[in-house]
């Protein structure tokens, strides 16, 4: 057998950049829903997909949350976050849930300087 004749295949390589992940994101009213997202995706691209598919106004008010339930604290993530470093920076002994809310003051200090 030749060189030539011979054919390698090797693996699929995906790129970082275009692979996707599961991740699940609560409502107000505790209900989640599971959405597949890049793992380059930003926390105002998520925020968009779930005004979009839950049929919402959008108004620049939507915003993700990181809650710590053992803790009780949560923190409002910023819309150049990826989503992705969030939830893998959390651990898994920890239960951290994503929720998606309305944050009206997100802007108001640009809107309403000092």
């Amino acid at each position: 057998m030749t060189f030539h004749a011979r054919r390698v295949t090797l693996p699929a390589i995906t790129p970082l950049c275009l692979q996707k992940r599961v991740i699940k994101v609560y409502d107000e009213n505790n209900t989640s829903k599971a959405v597949e997202v890049p793992t380059d995706v930003t926390a105002r691209d998520v925020c968009q997909l779930f005004v979009l598919k839950n049929h919402c106004i959008d108004d620049h008010s939507w915003t993700l949350i990181d809650h710590l339930t053992q803790l009780g604290i949560e923190r409002t993530i910023e819309d150049h976050e990826d989503v992705m470093d969030v939830v893998s920076g959390s651990g898994m002994d920890t239960d951290s849930r994503l929720y998606f809310r309305k944050n009206y003051a997100k802007y108001e200090f640009f809107k309403k300087p000092l």
